[in-house]
């Protein structure tokens, strides 16, 4: 599998499982708080799990002129990092879910990634290539 193609997976991994995810939380759940149970930490596992795969493995599998060319800089710190969080988040989340930590943990597991995802879009923005904006992968 090229390059392209292999990104573009990651791309229609995300919104069909997101898909799925809701059709099984409300499937299963018995009200509002059941729900959320179900689709909160699978939709962090999903995203911050593909997240960090692109982060932390992408590079390895593409190289690292495919990785220039998908949007990754040559100086990975930043990536990793990133990855290092998002492998964490997905696994809270899962710890959340299996656990059953309660409906307190799935939201703040849900805000913190969403705050992650956040910061970060912000320090993109302020990081300009020479080519304008970077794009990267969230």
């Amino acid at each position: 599998m090229n390059d392209k193609k292999l990104s573009m997976l990651f791309e229609w991994i995300r919104p069909i499982g997101f898909f799925i995810i809701l059709f099984i939380g409300y499937s299963l759940g018995k009200d509002a708080v059941s729900q959320f149970h179900i689709i909160g930490p699978f939709v962090v596992m999903l995203i911050s799990g593909t997240v960090a795969f692109e982060n932390l493995i992408m590079p390895l599998i593409v190289g690292q002129a495919g990785a220039e060319k998908l949007g990754y800089t040559p100086d990975r710190a930043f990536e990793i990092q990133s990855g290092l969080a998002n492998f964490a988040t997905a696994v809270t989340a899962l710890l959340v879910f299996i656990l059953d930590w309660g409906r307190f943990a799935d939201a703040t597991i849900v805000t913190v990634m969403l705050l992650f995802f956040r910061s970060r879009l912000l320090i993109t923005l302020q990081q300009p290539s020479s080519e304008g904006i970077r794009v990267m992968s969230i």
